[in-house]
């Protein structure tokens, strides 16, 4: 289904992707801890998946759950209450304010520290994260 504004159909291939590379570099940071290399890796596919997950949640939430001025006019806070309405993800604003706050977080401060929690927090991101494609695949597939 494509929106009003007349923009092609929601398609999960960019997120299922992100999200795929999280995955990934969290496996390889659960290997070799000490390797900044990876840690850098895995703060920049936090983000990247951070990033996506919300711009595909508000972009279904525009298509499906709402009208497109409610979705526009809304703010993340609000996307994601929607969100936990619906059942998209497994948690709701709280939780996601945290991932929020650690992504706003690496683009002010990068230090050896802050990545280090950041790639704490990208695990309990990739499980919400995984849930959201879950339900967006699930979701999609009932309407199609």
């Amino acid at each position: 289904m494509s929106d009003p504004a007349g923009q092609k159909p929601l398609d999960l291939e960019t997120l299922e992707r992100v999200v795929f590379r999280l995955r990934e570099a969290l496996q390889e940071y659960d290997k070799n801890p000490g390797n900044l290399f990876v840690l850098d890796s895995v703060v920049k596919r936090f983000e990247l998946a951070y990033e996506v997950s919300t711009r595909t949640l508000r972009r279904y939430l525009l298509d499906h759950a709402f009208s497109p001025a409610d979705v526009k006019d809304k703010s993340l806070q609000g996307v994601l209450r929607n969100a936990d309405k619906e059942g998209l993800v497994q948690h709701g604003w709280p939780e996601w304010k945290n991932f929020r706050d650690a992504r706003n977080e690496t683009a002010h401060t990068y230090t050896e520290p802050a990545a280090r929690e950041i790639a704490r927090i990208a695990q309990p991101f990739l499980v919400e994260a995984e849930y959201l494609l879950d339900n967006l695949k699930r979701r999609l597939a009932s309407h199609g």
